[in-house]
């Protein structure tokens, strides 16, 4: 049987240091634009060369 345990990068530990933030604001439609999270994750460095060079990998 093979393993089903996939190793998660450490790149992605910063992500435990996310603030308390909203995905979608209280009272708002939701719009990716507004997200505190997606902001605080677009502005960590090693978040941003995870994603880049996972999609380089597809390509």
């Amino acid at each position: 049987m093979a393993n089903a345990f996939k190793k998660r990068s450490t790149k992605l530990n910063v992500a435990r240091k996310l603030p308390p933030s909203y995905h979608t604001i209280p009272g708002q439609t939701f719009d990716i634009k507004n997200s505190e999270v997606i902001n605080w994750l677009i502005s960590q460095p090693d978040i941003l060369n995870f994603i880049w060079n996972n999609i380089k990998t597809i390509w």
